[in-house]
């Protein structure tokens, strides 16, 4: 060996091997260093790529969870953790937290670094809202990758140790390189795979972790790219049967439209001839048959409305009025339109409404008095003997809102607890039985829950067979600015009456505690509090007798005619025999709508029907005369219709194609002094309109050649700027709300609902032809 040689092999080596010492001391920790990084970048980029996963899944299993398509949902999880070879489990819950799918790789027990993702199952609204479902989380092995890492640390310190620092930078650089170029392809792809891009095919070859990363984010872009299509499908299908139940819902509702009218029109007939022969001279026979026949009618008539309000709750056309009312008068008024059938089954009927209701309120008085009348209706149906009583409270009042509660109380048949959710379905009662013993068609209970969720309530239900059943309605409403203070008079002319109410000592004789509850509350909001309760006729006397042996007499008695043993009529008049004993009170009567007593004194001036209004009493209270006697309540129909006709004069059109209801509207215009001109459909009426003048038109809506709605478009528009426009009230049995807005819209002046009654067509004439 030269010396040249050897000098380089010697001292070349050391210096090589003192070079590559150093390079070692330098390099080995850069080395080190270049692996924790590639370690934290590949970390990074699997965190990433199982984000990815997670939030492809949620998005995979937003219809299928909203469907509650359960095994579509185990499948896609079993697919994804048999696929994944470090995706150790996948579990999806529903937002109330309810896990419905949990699959687990058989290696997940075995795995020690596990990091668990999770996303949100969303759903987007109409509005771009987004409301979440679920949620689906997945457990991610780092032991592959952690392992991985070790092993490149080990080669990478190896090739540092046998080579040169140069090459082994080199090679880490290149590795580097090699391995930052793939997780960012990987990458890359996973971004454009979140972003909905599943055409994009990732080409991955080898058999390294990036790579098996790769084909599992292949093989989940393949997964997810089916289970769309699957879901569009769904889609598809769910938007096609969305459509035809529309369809079925528009013709369910223009069906009940036509049979409304068609049935409309005869019934128009029937109840407008039943009312004009009971004006006739009938025998008693003749007169309860032709009753019977009205009766009939108005029955089935209220079953149409009910079936055509079920429609409209149905189908979302129903709307809430948002109005102030006086709550006072519109419950009494419900309770007025069940009196005289309650009185017939002689049953007690209460109206007991608590001093601190507040009188006037926001919301829709018409449905709120419908859901009362129909609770009534239905208790009193249901009761063969006893009482019914409708008790109103306030649960809660702060904030210019009150929370009332409505209560309808009877003493009938029951209902028996599983039979109690089934009363409140369409055309359902409590048994078959019942429909055959009471008759009806279980609309009523369906239709007030229907209106008691619209007004942010629900009808509760309390009941024990043989002893009765309990309704019970809460809602809150808004107390109108002009309600007045608990405690005042409900009419303001009645002001100055109150102040020396609280003074008085008032006498109730009457056996049912809860008519003397009633009765007893409706005295302390006006501030009456000295009152004395007598639960017979003796007993009554007995307090008169002691009250004014004290020198405290009573300065009103509230008498029931009807107590049993001694009734009111009888202690009145035996107050009346001695008065030194039981004083100078004011006798107030009070009874039953349609009962013997009354009849036999229906000519007496202090009589108050029973259940007693609060503005009655008040002005009976007050010596003022007393608006309602048993009397006056039993006047018939025709009587006020005829009291009407007199003042009505005027030329009509009547536009109407059909004979009989023709027949029937001029048997009722007969009554009156007008001249009636008849035209058979609406071009004959514009050609009456052209030949002469009138002051009314009443028109038909469905006529041949001209319709109701062309015909009074067409009138409008001939009309002179300046003249004072004809009214034209529409007169048809279309009686949806829509049907009255396109009358309004076609320049109508009112509207008028077939079948047509003489007291609400007297009610058009007095408001379009008054007496001046």
């Amino acid at each position: 060996m030269k010396w040249p040689d050897w000098f380089a092999s010697r001292i070349g080596a050391k210096l090589v091997l003192l070079t590559v010492g150093a390079l070692l001391l330098v390099f080995v920790p850069v080395g080190q260093f270049a692996v924790l990084k590639v370690a934290d970048e590949m970390e990074g980029q699997v965190e990433l790529m199982a984000n990815t996963i997670v939030e492809s899944l949620a998005s995979a299993a937003a219809e299928p969870l909203l469907l509650q398509d359960y095994p579509a949902l185990e499948t896609m999880a079993n697919n994804a953790v048999e696929r994944g070879a470090d995706l150790m489990s996948v579990s999806i819950t529903r937002s109330d937290g309810v896990a419905v799918v949990s699959s687990q790789s058989p290696a997940a027990e075995e795995a020690q670094d596990v990091v668990h993702y999770s996303a949100p199952v969303l759903i987007r609204r109409q509005d771009g809202q987004e409301d979440i479902i679920g949620e689906v989380k997945l457990g991610w092995s780092n032991d592959r990758i952690a392992q991985a890492v070790s092993l490149a640390g080990l080669r990478l310190f190896l090739a540092i140790m046998a080579s040169a620092a140069l090459v082994a930078g080199l090679l880490a650089v290149v590795l580097h390189r090699l391995l930052d170029s793939r997780l960012v392809k990987v990458d890359n792809h996973a971004r454009r795979l979140a972003e909905g891009y599943l055409d994009e095919v990732l080409s991955c070859s080898g058999n390294d972790e990036i790579t098996r990363l790769a084909m599992t984010l292949e093989l989940m872009r393949s997964n997810l790219r089916s289970s769309l299509e699957q879901v569009q499908v769904k889609n598809n299908q769910l938007t096609d049967t969305l459509g035809r139940v529309h369809a079925a819902s528009e013709a369910k509702a223009e069906f009940l439209a036509n049979m409304s009218h068609e049935i409309r029109t005869p019934m128009n007939g029937i109840i407008g001839m039943s009312e004009l022969t009971l004006q006739t001279d009938l025998s008693d026979e003749q007169r309860d048959h032709v009753d019977t026949i009205l009766e009939c009618a108005k029955s089935l008539l209220g079953l149409i409305n009910d079936i055509l309000d079920l429609s409209k709750v149905d189908s979302g056309k129903l709307e809430l009025e948002e109005i102030s009312f006086d709550l006072i008068g519109c419950v009494e008024g419900a309770v007025a339109v069940i009196a005289h059938k309650a009185a017939s089954r002689k049953l007690e009927l209460v109206c007991n409404v608590e001093g601190d209701v507040p009188r006037f309120i926001r919301g829709d008085s018409t449905r709120v008095r419908q859901l009362l009348v129909n609770l009534l209706g239905n208790a009193v149906k249901f009761t063969e003997q006893g009482e019914v009583e409708l008790r109103v409270q306030v649960k809660d009042q702060r904030a210019g809102r009150a929370t009332v509660a409505f209560s309808v109380r009877d003493t009938g048949i029951g209902i028996p607890l599983d039979r109690q959710v089934e009363v409140f379905e369409s055309f359902t009662q409590a048994d078959g039985g019942t429909t055959r013993t009471h008759g009806g068609t279980g609309l009523g209970l369906a239709i007030s829950a229907r209106f008691a969720q619209m007004m942010g309530g629900e009808i509760q239900l309390e009941s024990e067979v043989g002893v009765g059943s309990t309704f019970t309605f809460e809602s809150t409403f808004d107390v109108a600015d002009d309600d007045q203070e608990v405690g005042q008079v409900l009419d303001p002319h009645d002001a100055e009456t109150l102040e020396f109410m609280g003074q008085f000592r008032i006498l109730i004789a009457e056996d049912n505690p809860t008519s003397q509850e009633a009765l007893k509350n409706m005295l302390a909001c006006w501030g009456c509090e000295d009152v004395t309760l007598a639960d017979s006729g003796p007993q009554a006397l007995e307090r008169l007798s002691a009250a004014q042996a004290e020198g405290r007499p009573m300065d009103f008695c509230l008498l029931d005619t009807q107590m049993p043993g001694m009734g009111g009529q009888e202690v009145k008049q035996a107050i009346e025999g001695d008065r030194a004993t039981y004083g100078e009170p004011s006798l107030l009567l009070l009874a039953s709508l349609g009962s013997r007593d009354g009849e036999d004194i229906a000519q007496e001036a202090a009589i108050l029907t029973k259940p007693v209004r609060r503005s009655v009493l008040l002005k009976a209270l007050s010596n003022r005369p007393v608006e309602e006697a048993i009397a006056v309540e039993m006047v018939a129909s025709e009587a006020a219709a005829a009291s009407v006709a007199t003042k009505c004069r005027g030329k009509i059109l009547l536009v109407e194609d059909n004979l009989i209801n023709t027949r029937v509207a001029l048997g009722i215009l007969g009554k009156t002094s007008c001249e009636v001109t008849v035209a058979g459909n609406g071009a004959l009426a514009l050609e009456e309109l052209e030949r002469q003048d009138f002051d009314l038109v009443l028109m038909d809506l469905q006529m041949p050649v001209m319709g109701g709605l062309e015909a009074s478009k067409r009138i409008r528009a001939g009309e002179t700027t300046g003249a004072r426009p004809v009214p034209i009230v529409a007169m048809t049995a279309r009686a949806m709300k829509e049907d009255q807005q396109k009358c309004l819209e076609a320049g109508m002046s009112g509207y008028l609902s077939k079948p047509i009654s003489i007291e609400r067509l007297m009610e058009v004439l007095d408001e379009w032809l008054p007496a001046d």
